[in-house]
């Protein structure tokens, strides 16, 4: 794991994300049923259906858009895990 020194905000340089007060566009996935459990972690948005145990280790998919069409990018892939029963998490900011 010697390559996440590299990714994590040096705390000298970068003040921690959940101490700001301006986070700018907050994103929702739009279309996920009112039963799934939902939960906020710092600036990730996580669903999951009722009952889901999250796996630690696994397959995953990232999905990437242009800030423009990152709410409609963001609902069509919530879509595609809803439908199949996915559980997903997102950037909420």
């Amino acid at each position: 794991m010697e390559h996440l020194f590299y990714v994590q905000a040096h705390p000298d340089y970068y003040r921690p994300l959940h101490e700001s007060r301006e986070t700018g566009q907050v994103y929702r996935a739009s279309g996920v049923p009112e039963d799934w459990d939902h939960k906020s972690m710092s600036f990730w948005s996580v669903h999951k259906p009722p009952g889901t145990v999250i796996a630690t280790h696994g397959w995953k998919v990232h999905v990437s858009a242009r800030i423009s069409r990152a709410q409609q990018v963001l609902d069509t892939a919530a879509a595609v895990c809803v439908r199949h029963g996915i559980p997903f998490k997102h950037l909420a900011f």
